[in-house]
C-alpha cells in the first residue's frame, strides 16, 4: 500500500458528477441509493448551510419520501455525519494521489500537508460553512471529541508508522506528530493570514520541506 493511502477495504465510488465532484470517494455505505442521498446532502448543504436544511429539503432534493428518508438516517445529524464522514475520507484518497512515494519520508509528510491544506482551501462546503456558518465549523473541528480531527490523525499516524516500518522516521512519535500537522494544518485554513505561506501551494510546500520535514526527522 501506498505509505499515504488511506484505507480502501469499503467500495469505492467516484462523486465527480455535479459539485460532489473534484475529490474521488473512498466510502459509499453499501447502497447506490445512498450515495445518491450523501450526493444532494452536499449539494443542499453547500446552498443552504447545515443549520438551515430539514430532512424535508433533503428528502426532496434526492428525490425519496420523507419517510424513507428516516428509515435510512434518523435525524439531521446522521445525515450531516454520514457526509462527513464520506467527504473526510474522500479528501484523505486526493491528499495521498498528490503525494510522491518516491521523495523522502520527511517530504512524502511535508507534500501531504501543503496538499491537504490546499484541498481544504479549495472544498467547496468547508469554504461555504466558514462563510455563513464559522462557528460550527470550528467547533466541530476543534471539539474535544471532533471525529474530524481524530480520522485526519489516526491517518497520518498510520501513515508514520507504515515509514517507520520501513525504517524511517524512527525518531518520530508517530501521534503526537500527527496531532502537530494535523492541528497547524486546520488552523492554516481557518485563519490563513500571517507569515506562514497558506495561499500559495507551492509556497506552502516549500515551507513544509524546510520546517515540517525537521520536525519527523530521524533524530
Amino acid at each position: 500500500m501506498h505509505p499515504l493511502e488511506p484505507d480502501r477495504t469499503r467500495p469505492t465510488r467516484n462523486t465527480h458528477a455535479g459539485r460532489s465532484g473534484g475529490l474521488a470517494a473512498i466510502k459509499s455505505g453499501g447502497h447506490a441509493d445512498e450515495s445518491v442521498v450523501l450526493d444532494a446532502a452536499l449539494e443542499v448543504f453547500i446552498d443552504f448551510g447545515i443549520k438551515r436544511t430539514t430532512m424535508r429539503t433533503l428528502a426532496q432534493r434526492a428525490g425519496i419520501g420523507l419517510a424513507t428518508l428516516y428509515r435510512r438516517y434518523p435525524g439531521k445529524s446522521a445525515v450531516v455525519e454520514a457526509v462527513l464522514d464520506r467527504e473526510a475520507r474522500c479528501f484523505l484518497a486526493a491528499v495521498a494521489a498528490q503525494v510522491d512515494p518516491s521523495v523522502t519520508a520527511e517530504y512524502q509528510l511535508a507534500d501531504g500537508f501543503a496538499a491537504g491544506i490546499a484541498l481544504l482551501a479549495a472544498h467547496p462546503l468547508l469554504q461555504r460553512l466558514l462563510a455563513i456558518e464559522p462557528e460550527a465549523v470550528h467547533g466541530r473541528i476543534f471539539a474535544a471529541d471532533s471525529e474530524l480531527l481524530a480520522i485526519g490523525r489516526t491517518y497520518v499516524a498510520e501513515n508514520i508508522r507504515h515509514l517507520q516500518r520501513r525504517g524511517e522516521l524512527l525518531g518520530t512519535d508517530p501521534d503526537v506528530t500527527a496531532e502537530i500537522l494535523i492541528r497547524l494544518a486546520l488552523t492554516l485554513v481557518l485563519h490563513p493570514s500571517g507569515a506562514i505561506p497558506a495561499a500559495d501551494p507551492i509556497q506552502t510546500r516549500s515551507f513544509a520541506r524546510r520546517h515540517l520535514a525537521k520536525l519527523v526527522s530521524a533524530s
